[in-house]
């Protein structure tokens, strides 16, 4: 706990310094581009039918190079039916500005869920992700953002102990304002 502790307040002391003394505060909102699943231990993977919905907010902190985001998206599977991926997450990030771009890094924890006419068979399970975002500023206000996530998550069947792939590397794109 102690290693804890003291590993927590040496990144809170590093992101501190490093910060500077600007309180901006920044909102963004993303959207999936493309999701590619991962293929699975047996070597089949899931196929996304178009492009994937859902969105991505992003609040920046004051006084602090990182911020905190939601997100939800779906996606549906190229499959008979109605079935569809449903993930909702949380995230924080670290933005390293550099004079003409951003990068974040981040990470991001939530639930996945299989929605749709087979929804009843499985358990809706945790999942987790890291992430990197690209921002170009457009003048002093705005940001022209893209992102890659690398998605972890496995949705457990209820009767079993069966995992079904759903993590996989998601695009998005978007654009924040900073007032």
């Amino acid at each position: 706990m102690k290693k804890v502790l003291k590993a927590l307040s040496t990144c809170l002391v590093f992101c501190l310094l490093t910060t500077s003394a600007l309180a901006d505060i920044s909102v963004g909102v993303e959207v999936p581009l493309s999701y590619q699943f991962k293929e699975a231990d047996d070597g089949s993977s899931l196929e996304a039918d178009g492009l994937p919905s859902g969105f991505i907010l992003l609040a920046g902190l004051p006084f602090f190079s990182g911020g905190v985001g939601l997100e939800s998206y779906g996606i549906k599977l190229d499959q008979t039916g109605n079935h569809k991926i449903g993930l909702l997450m949380v995230d924080a990030y670290y933005v390293l500005s550099l004079p003409i771009a951003s990068i974040t890094l981040g990470v991001g924890v939530g639930t996945v869920e299989v929605g749709g006419d087979n929804a009843s068979f499985y358990e809706t399970t945790n999942c987790s992700q890291y992430f990197v975002r690209l921002g170009v500023p457009i003048g002093p206000l705005f940001e022209i953002l893209g992102s890659f996530h690398n998605v972890f998550a496995k949705v457990k069947t209820k009767d079993t102990d069966n995992l079904l792939e759903a993590g996989g590397h998601m695009t998005t794109i978007g654009v924040a304002f900073s007032f």
